[in-house]
């Protein structure tokens, strides 16, 4: 859909909407921790956003619920390009996916681990709510165990769809 704008506005626009999602909605989220280890809570909502921090490349959004729905979103800056699919995961992608969450203490991780060296990069935040608990979690060039298992678990799930988040 287009707005009537020139595509560097667009561009430039875009490109403001992805640093207010990558750096300050998860500061400004905050923890809801609790007791993780309960197995009468559920998954909730995943969200994840990622991309360069640049004028630059692609920016990724992928939602999922508790009933499997999931919804990708794909912008190509470079291209002015865009892709947007549904999906749905079975029960036991979820299962296995909380799992994963639980027995990588997301819901005890800090909000942010950033390489403050690197001014651009990559940058990837993961919200996940489940029944007691909430979190989100910003990494940005900087490696961090837990996040990077998590993230791998969410594309092995993507992998059949052909979508790999950054």
């Amino acid at each position: 859909m287009k707005l009537g704008i020139n595509k560097t506005l667009r561009s430039k626009m875009s490109f403001v909407l992805l640093v207010a999602c990558l750096i300050l909605y998860p500061i400004f989220l905050g923890k809801l921790i609790s007791d993780s280890s309960s197995r009468t809570e559920s998954l909730t909502k995943v969200e994840v956003w990622t991309g360069l921090n640049s004028p630059f490349g692609k920016f990724q959004y992928f939602s999922l619920d508790s009933t499997g729905f999931g919804s990708y979103y794909e912008y190509n800056r470079d291209t002015d390009s865009s892709i947007e699919t549904n999906m749905t995961f079975s029960n036991e992608e979820l299962e296995s996916l909380f799992d994963t969450v639980l027995t990588n203490n997301f819901f005890e991780l800090e909000s942010l681990y950033v390489n403050t060296i690197i001014a651009d990069g990559f940058a990837t935040t993961i919200l996940i709510r489940s029944s007691n608990a909430e979190n989100a979690v910003r990494v940005q060039n900087i490696e961090q165990s837990e996040f990077e298992r998590i993230l791998r678990e969410l594309n092995r799930m993507l992998l059949l769809h052909n979508i790999e988040l950054f």
